[in-house]
């Protein structure tokens, strides 16, 4: 053997193993695997299932989830990592266009994906993306209601499609989102105090009766604040905010007016008549910046008299700023348009038991037109590029010059 002119080695057996030439260097012959031979560092890597015909991850074409195994010159150490390197030549190699893996990926990884994610706040059940992707309203706390918007910090932080998937379920049980400030801040504090503040306004209107409503109709026969121009005291509008209102927070209710204007123009809507409510519908909260109590300027007005077809005209309603409106706009106004000023805040939505033939034609032709603006247009996110001084000569041709209000 030993003329042969080949190097050798003594085996595992006994026996001599032949390694390459003598003058050539080293040129070992990669042993022979077994059948299910699992290759790993030192028995414990990662290694496919038996189907792969136990090839390494780095050489299994079907396991896209796990990481192809860079490649590693051999320091002696970790023999097997360099003759196991990606591999390109065989079925790698001769893989056509277009080829689909014979196996899917391993469903073990696919559970481990869904499984990991942000963890849920103390007191919620941790959930997966697949819970999120099928939520129910029975994953809320007993305090939520549908129809409010929940807190976003209740909810788990998911992000991507889970996310999406939340928010679609949370939407069909009629839920959304909102930011908070966290607790104990002093942001939230102050969110906590402006929300009292609402609840005791709104109390005090509810609270409103027959006596309340002739004692402030005596007090604003008369005008508060002079003789205006109609352009002034829509620029006054710019310094009045709802102290109640949600849905325009910070937003003054010149902006309010002019989102209405805005969605209405982007609905292809140029009625006059309606466009000149944009304008009016909310003058009388004005009184919010004589020192009047918001109680009898804000909120919805409920009707205090008993129920009877007799005309809305012949009920006494709660008193707020559309009464104050209707009461300076009616010498100048039609009536459909005084009407609908002085009844767009009624808390009944659909009064019908208190109306006859005329205030019926109102309700449902330019009232239920308007209000669905005045509604759907509040945001505290849009920001109206309309300007006043667009209005300027429409205004000033529908309007007198001056107004006693």
């Amino acid at each position: 053997m030993a003329g042969c002119g080949h190097r050798h080695r003594r085996g595992a057996g006994g026996g001599l193993e032949r390694l390459g030439t003598a003058g050539g260097g080293p040129q070992r012959q990669p042993r022979r695997r077994a059948a299910g031979h699992r290759p790993g560092r030192g028995g414990g890597g990662p290694a496919c299932p038996p189907r792969c015909g136990g090839r390494p991850p780095s050489a299994c074409l079907g396991h896209e989830h796990l990481p192809r195994r860079p490649h590693r010159p051999s320091r002696g150490l970790r023999p097997w990592a360099a003759r196991w390197r990606p591999a390109v030549s065989g079925p790698a190699a001769a893989r056509p266009a277009g080829h689909q893996p014979q196996h899917p990926p391993d469903r073990g990884a696919r559970e481990l994906c869904a499984r990991r994610g942000p963890r849920a706040p103390i007191g919620w059940p941790q959930p997966s993306a697949t819970d999120a992707l099928r939520f129910s309203p029975s994953l809320l706390p007993s305090h939520v209601l549908p129809g409010h918007l929940l807190p976003s910090h209740l909810v788990p932080r998911l992000k991507g499609r889970a996310r999406r998937g939340l928010e679609k379920g949370l939407a069909a049980a009629g839920l959304g989102l909102v930011k908070l400030d966290p607790p104990d801040s002093p942001a939230h504090r102050a969110a906590e105090r402006q929300r009292t503040l609402q609840r005791q306004i709104l109390d005090r209107h509810d609270q409103q009766t027959i006596a309340d409503v002739e004692a402030l109709n005596d007090r604003y026969r008369s005008p508060v604040l002079g003789s205006l121009r109609p352009m002034d005291l829509f620029r006054m509008l710019g310094e009045c905010l709802d102290p109640t209102d949600n849905r325009l927070g910070c937003a003054s209710q010149l902006t309010h007016s002019l989102q209405v204007i805005e969605a209405m123009v982007g609905d292809g809507v140029l009625d006059d008549d309606l466009l000149l409510l944009a304008f009016l519908h909310d003058l009388g909260k004005l009184l919010l910046l004589t020192g009047e109590d918001p109680a009898n300027v804000v909120g919805t007005n409920a009707i205090l008299t008993p129920r009877a077809r007799t005309g809305l005209d012949q009920h006494i309603c709660q008193w707020n700023h559309c009464e104050f409106g209707y009461l300076r706009f009616r010498s100048f106004l039609p009536p459909h348009l005084s009407w609908t000023i002085r009844y767009h805040g009624l808390k009944d939505t659909n009064p019908i038991d208190y109306m006859d033939a005329s205030d019926e034609q109102h309700f449902n032709g330019i009232m239920k037109r308007f209000r669905h603006y005045d509604t759907a247009s509040k945001s505290i996110d849009i920001r109206p590029e309309t300007r006043l001084d667009d209005y300027r000569d429409f205004i000033e041709s529908r309007l007198p010059d001056r107004i006693l209000f």
